[in-house]
Parts: C-alpha cells; sequence; structure tokens
C-alpha cells in the first residue's frame, strides 16, 4: 500500500510541474492543416536542416517549447531562413509573448519579423540576416483560407 500512494504522490508531483511548465506548443496544425509556412534552423541556413512546420492559425507564444525533430534542442533563437506559402503572412517576434512582457503587459522594444505571402502565388524564402538571424522566440502565421 505504501509503494501504491508513494507513486501516485510522484504522478500527482510530476503532472503539478508540468502544468506550472505552461501551455506546451508543438508543431502541429492548431486549427487547420494548411500550411502556412516552415522554419529552418540557423546551423545549416538552408531547406537541408531541421523543419519547424507552421500550420496557419498557429500562434507559438515560447519556441523554447518546442523541440527540434531528433535532437534535445529547441527552436528558440535557431531560426535562420522562413519559407512561407503562398496566400499565408508570417510574423517572427524577438522576444517571447510576441514581444509583450508577460508580467506587465507593456510592449517590449524588439523587431519583428513580417514576411506577407498573401498576394503571391509561389512561396517566398526569407533569409533572416545578420541583425535578426538566431533571434526569433515566438511567432504567429496565419493563411487566407
Amino acid at each position: 500500500m505504501k509503494k501504491i500512494i508513494a507513486l501516485v504522490s510522484i504522478l500527482l508531483g510530476a503532472a503539478s510541474a508540468l502544468a506550472h511548465r505552461g501551455p506546451h506548443h508543438p508543431p502541429v496544425p492548431p486549427t487547420s492543416d494548411v500550411l502556412c509556412a516552415t522554419a529552418y534552423a540557423s546551423a545549416y541556413r538552408s531547406e537541408e536542416g531541421p523543419a519547424l512546420p507552421v500550420y496557419s492559425g498557429t500562434a507559438i507564444s515560447d519556441l523554447n517549447r518546442v523541440r527540434m525533430p531528433q535532437t534535445y534542442n529547441n527552436w528558440d533563437n535557431k531560426i535562420s531562413l522562413v519559407v512561407v506559402e503562398p496566400g499565408c503572412k508570417f510574423v517572427g517576434y524577438q522576444y517571447q509573448n510576441y514581444n509583450v512582457d508577460y508580467r506587465s503587459g507593456e510592449v517590449l522594444r524588439g523587431f519583428k519579423v513580417i514576411v506577407d505571402n498573401t498576394d503571391s502565388s509561389e512561396a517566398t524564402h526569407r533569409y533572416l540576416g545578420h541583425y535578426k538571424d538566431d533571434r526569433i522566440s515566438s511567432l504567429k502565421c496565419q493563411c487566407a483560407e
């Protein structure tokens, strides 16, 4: 009986710890199966590296919580290239929570990377460049569906 109580206690503690970490944002479509953009890891600076598919309607407030495939790394400050699909708009933010301070609600002075491909019939490739490369911490993407 003591073993069962100890096991339940451990499981409850783990569930509580996970609940306090905040929401998890897996790279899956939240409400849509329409691919909006694909982000690529900076280490490769090409479409050959790890890819993060971003679906229409996606809003990821903290890329620390999204893991790269087959690695222990997360996507925070790793994006170097974004390929935005036709009819879609990608916005990457320098800071978590879309450049808004969690506690105060104050808008931070971080940059935004906006790749508006809503009026195109072909995918748009955008390399982030020296200043914005490896500095995206949250993102949103939406397509005209």
